[in-house]
């Protein structure tokens, strides 16, 4: 497909982003920033299925939850500022356990700046003795944020993208959803979505990927404290 090179969006254009986790909503986020910036009215919609507020796999993105320190600090520039309940502990030190031993990586201001976070709304019937841990999700935060910059949210899973005469077409089950300008992909990339992108015939590939296993094992939060303290462990075995 021959690209424009001054692809410009007028005013009123409008934007879909495919995909409501980090990478569309940052998108998101700093897209409306900048057209405020320079006086650029742009409608701009979030495509996605799932809700962040809910328990369990079904709402979690599959991640680790674990925001690096300069990442944290950059936000806050931003104003966009991450703090209990989104934070469920600061922590200050990497730890990678190895069959020939232990390498901690510890922030270089140290200070607890390093911030673990729920992806979805947490392991499901999560109980503690001691007391129950406040809990609301990364991704619906800055969901949140997306929203407050102005941006329109629709619990919408996009199953198909075409193009027709250059323009992108994108489909739900129920039929075709309204035109866009721009389409953002940040559908992840193990997705139905992403597979949609490739077949566009634009060159698009998605990268290589390895699988990894993951586990939720309630512990307790006095365990946490007490076993690994205020660190992350990363467990490096040969098998």
């Amino acid at each position: 497909m021959k690209v424009n090179s001054n692809f410009e969006l007028s005013d009123g254009a409008r934007i879909a982003v495919l995909g409501g986790g980090p990478a569309g909503s940052f998108f998101s986020i700093f897209a409306l920033k900048l057209a405020k910036q320079i006086g650029r009215d742009i409608d701009l919609t979030i495509y996605e299925n799932k809700n962040f507020s809910h328990e369990g796999p079904s709402s979690c993105n599959m991640c680790a939850g674990v925001v690096s320190e300069s990442l944290v600090q950059m936000l806050a520039i931003e104003g966009i500022c991450l703090k209990s309940p989104i934070v469920q502990r600061a922590i200050d030190t990497y730890c990678f356990q190895t069959t020939g031993g232990d390498v901690f990586l510890n922030s270089p201001s140290k200070q607890k700046g390093i911030a673990t976070v729920y992806r979805g709304g947490g392991p499901v019937n999560q109980t503690d003795n001691e007391h129950e841990t406040e809990r609301k999700s990364f991704d619906d935060f800055l969901l949140d944020c997306a929203e407050k910059e102005g941006a329109k949210i629709e619990n919408v899973r996009v199953e198909d993208i075409k193009l027709n005469n250059g323009r992108p077409i994108i489909f739900s089950k129920k039929g075709q959803l309204p035109d866009a300008d721009l389409v953002v992909g940040a559908c992840g990339i193990n997705t139905k979505t992403i597979q949609a992108f490739e077949e566009l015939g634009t060159g698009y590939t998605r990268p290589t990927t390895i699988k990894a296993y993951q586990s939720e094992i309630h512990i307790g939060e006095q365990n946490v404290s007490d076993l690994f303290g205020n660190a992350v462990y990363v467990f490096l075995i040969n098998q």
